[in-house]
């Protein structure tokens, strides 16, 4: 970004989401929904993992809306080793509008 004050906003924002999300997280230990994690890294990994995912179809060409669970999200939660049965096959969402 050019404008420097432009780039200044832009990091406070994602500073403040960045925040907000950690707090989300912390309520999540708290409440036994969430495994125990740290909270900042988490919150950091969830806004790249959004942020990227608007990429998907450029790097998985036939990815649908429906299929972007199965092909992103759960790597990224799972890990990539995770079983990719399921990778390719349409979400139930998907089979229920069919």
């Amino acid at each position: 970004m050019p404008n420097h004050r432009l780039r200044e906003e832009v990091r406070r924002q994602r500073h403040r989401l960045t925040e907000r999300l950690t707090g989300l997280m912390l309520d999540g230990l708290c409440d036994g929904s969430v495994r125990p994690l740290n909270p900042a890294m988490a919150a950091h990994t969830l806004i790249a993992s959004i942020n990227v995912a608007s990429e998907l179809q450029r790097w998985v060409p036939g990815a649908r809306p429906g299929s972007t669970a199965a092909v992103y999200a759960r790597p990224s939660l799972e890990g990539v080793l995770c079983p990719a049965s399921l990778a390719g096959r349409p979400s139930t969402a998907d089979q229920t509008a069919q």
